[in-house]
């Protein structure tokens, strides 16, 4: 299960890496998340994913930020507040009309 949420993450960075329009100070924060994530640093991430939470201004940065807040909980074994927080992010990708992005995050909920 580890290797699947860690694919999941790697996507969600390329996804960030190809979307116009995202903010610089939101795609860095979201890039060291993705990055700690890799060093298996799980309260780091959390920390910078709830920041970058906080900065995010369009509705694809608040799904995927919400997104790999969920896969990181999820990671960390805290699946009620991973199910809530991935539930949100289904939400957001309804918003954005991005199917690919949705079905992802209907994977992890699965």
């Amino acid at each position: 299960m580890r290797t699947i949420v860690a694919l999941a993450l790697l996507v969600s960075s390329l996804r960030a890496d190809t979307r116009a329009g995202v903010s610089n100070a939101w795609k860095d924060l979201h890039d060291r998340a993705i990055a700690a994530v890799e060093r298996n640093e799980l309260a780091s991430a959390m920390r910078l994913l709830d920041e970058s939470r906080n900065m995010a201004h369009t509705d694809f940065e608040v799904a995927l930020t919400e997104n790999d807040i969920g896969l990181v909980l999820f990671r960390s074994g805290k699946l009620i507040e991973a199910r809530a927080r991935l539930l949100r992010a289904l939400e957001g990708w309804t918003a954005t009309h991005e199917p690919a992005c949705f079905a992802q995050s209907s994977a992890a909920l699965a």
